[in-house]
């Protein structure tokens, strides 16, 4: 028995099939499924498939017994954030980041904390 492809809710269609043709729709479904990925290949990487590209990574590592500490793609953007902020003050941080608000900013863009040092020696 085979589900007819153009069967409704309403109105359920089977076709009788022999075996073999069975066999032979299976062996066709199966090379279909390896030839073609479950979801399109995309223009360009996504956070998302970054990440899982480096999970895979981060998995192979430790499996080959090195050590390796994980991180996030995320953390890039507040890196570059923290440093921009350090070299060029907040608000070049903002614009670079793409934020509207100064806030949005603040929590990407790490204070400067070796300035807080360097202030509080000289203050005393």
């Amino acid at each position: 028995r085979l589900d007819h492809r153009t069967s409704h809710p309403r109105k359920q269609r089977t076709t009788p099939v022999y075996p073999s043709e069975l066999k032979a729709r299976e062996k066709a479904k199966e090379a279909r499924r390896k030839r073609s990925s479950k979801r399109p290949k995309g223009d360009h990487y996504t956070t998302q498939s970054y990440w899982k590209a480096l999970q895979y990574g981060f998995v192979k590592a430790e499996k080959a017994g090195s050590e390796i500490v994980r991180w996030h793609p995320h953390q890039l953007r507040h890196s570059r954030g923290t440093d921009l902020r350090k070299k060029y003050g907040v608000e070049a941080s903002r614009v670079s980041l793409g934020h509207a608000r100064l806030e949005a900013t603040e929590i990407y863009a790490e204070r400067n904390l070796q300035m807080a040092i360097e202030i509080a020696k000289e203050a005393g």
